[in-house]
């Protein structure tokens, strides 16, 4: 990689998407690459936390469900709690199936950036991280 390409890559913000479903991963992925996002992949909120621990991300976009027939929420419920324990000023957004989870609105009111649907609407996600990202940047 070229000196300038590593500079880009610098200046590109880092989205950390923590889901056990690698399609909705890899389709995200896609989805920022071609908005000049760099995105890490993490499959359970152990490996995320791992990644979090040594990579700096600018937004976590995170599931609320890890484990086959869970449905609680509380998974991301934990997650969320850890990541905001490390790192309270990083934007994390909820991603669920479930959008009549009460977790993902007490998540919200508990400093959440924002929950969205699966399936999402690409227009309306880019617009929330977009948004997240200079926020946070203008913070810093």
């Amino acid at each position: 990689m070229s000196m300038r390409a590593d500079a880009m890559l610098a200046a590109m913000p880092t989205v950390l998407i923590i889901d056990d479903n690698a399609a909705v991963a890899m389709a995200l992925e896609v989805l920022f690459s071609l908005h000049d996002i760099a995105a890490l992949r993490a499959a359970s909120p152990e490996e995320g936390l791992a990644l979090l621990a040594r990579e700096p991300v600018d937004l976590v976009i995170q599931d609320m469900n890890f484990t086959a027939d869970t449905t609680s929420g509380e998974e991301g419920v934990a997650l969320f709690d850890a990541i905001r324990a490390r790192h309270p000023d990083l934007p994390v957004i909820l991603l669920t199936a479930w959008t009549q989870l009460s977790s993902a609105v007490e998540l919200v009111k508990a400093g959440a950036a924002d929950y969205l649907a699966k399936p999402w609407d690409d227009g309306r996600l880019l617009t929330t991280v977009n948004n997240l990202l200079e926020l946070s940047e203008a913070r810093r």
